[in-house]
């Protein structure tokens, strides 16, 4: 093992083993944290379907209208939680760090795309069975009925969700001028 430096004795760390630990719970720190999103819109989701099935709005039409989209794109949200959490995950197992690479000296992070298809399938896998259990959750709360027509939207709110990621990641590496193709 190399010796370690002046920098790394002024910390006060002692040994090479010291570092990989720290290396190894600072992964596992920012692996979490890459969770945080999904997790909180889960917690969301959750809560909202765990509300009593009232009207909110004077309107029958435009009070199911507004749930619909809520639905559509509160699982939009999560479908892309789901996909960054995912994909980081994997290319933090894989040793490729966050998924970010640095443009040497210009204080610049590239966007690494597109997102692999497993990250992108997973994704959307999770947040559809996400779905069927949350419109299940709803048998147990008053004045609320299970709805397949709210699965589909809120499977097609999360493959909406994925959509517009890939699409922006790609653009936003065409604008830096990179090639959007490569990983």
């Amino acid at each position: 093992m190399k010796p370690l430096g002046p920098r790394a004795r002024r910390r006060g760390i002692v040994g090479a083993g010291t570092l990989a630990v720290m290396s190894r719970a600072r992964r596992i720190a920012r692996l979490a944290l890459a969770w945080v999103p999904a997790v909180l819109t889960v917690a969301v989701i959750f809560w909202w379907s765990a509300q009593p099935g009232h009207a909110f709005l004077p309107d029958p039409v435009l009070d199911v209208a507004v749930k619909k989209i809520g639905h559509f794109l509160g699982y939009a949200i999560l479908g892309v939680a789901l996909a960054l959490a995912i994909d980081w995950s994997v290319a933090s197992a894989a040793g490729r760090g966050s998924g970010r690479a640095a443009h040497r000296g210009s204080g610049r992070t590239a966007v690494r795309a597109p997102l692999s298809p497993g990250a992108l399938l997973w994704a959307w896998a999770i947040a559809a069975a996400y779905a069927v259990t949350d419109e299940a959750h709803q048998v147990l709360v008053p004045a609320r009925t299970p709805s397949v027509l709210d699965v589909a939207i809120d499977a097609a709110g999360a493959a909406a969700g994925l959509a517009v990621l890939v699409w922006w990641r790609a653009r936003r590496r065409e604008d830096r001028g990179e090639d959007p193709g490569t990983r």
